[in-house]
């Protein structure tokens, strides 16, 4: 019996430090933790609390799927933020004038004011991890994550 080519059935490896998914969701997981943990401290707010809360100062009235879509978030989450932010008083949640079946959030004036605080808290934590590119290097980034956004939208199976 032959012995068999190990260096043909050895699957290839993968390096974390260079996997660009991997890269991207530590990257994504620090920078959502470096914010959230401002606005937990300083408002009481969890990550997906001030997701959506931006979003719907960003969009208006928006149905829970929307927000879903909008955020890759899933379901459960938004709905759990959603039960939280509306106990906290900062969205109101009504029927949907065109499907009584289904629910509409909108910010409350509390909202609003909670998104006047929070957005520049958001901006200036932005900028400072801006900071560490050059101009170009900023230019790229956002041309390149478009890139990437664009083609993952509507790639979930792959």
């Amino acid at each position: 019996m032959p012995l068999q080519d190990k260096s043909k059935s050895k699957s290839p490896s993968l390096n974390l430090d260079t996997f660009l998914p991997f890269e991207l969701a530590v990257i994504a997981n620090r920078v959502s933790y470096m914010v959230g943990k401002i606005f937990d401290e300083k408002y009481g707010l969890q990550i997906p609390d001030w997701r959506i809360l931006v979003t719907l100062e960003r969009d208006g009235s928006l149905a829970p799927n929307e927000i879903v879509a909008k955020t890759s978030m899933d379901k459960a989450r938004v709905s759990r933020a959603q039960r939280r932010l509306s106990d906290m008083g900062l969205v109101t949640v009504v029927d949907n004038p065109d499907d009584g079946r289904r629910k509409m959030l909108g910010l409350s004036q509390k909202g609003r004011e909670m998104c006047e605080e929070i957005v520049p808290e958001a901006i200036r934590r932005e900028n400072w991890l801006m900071d560490a590119l050059s101009p170009a290097e900023q230019v790229a980034l956002h041309s390149i994550l478009s890139k990437l956004h664009t083609r993952t939208e509507n790639s979930i199976d792959f």
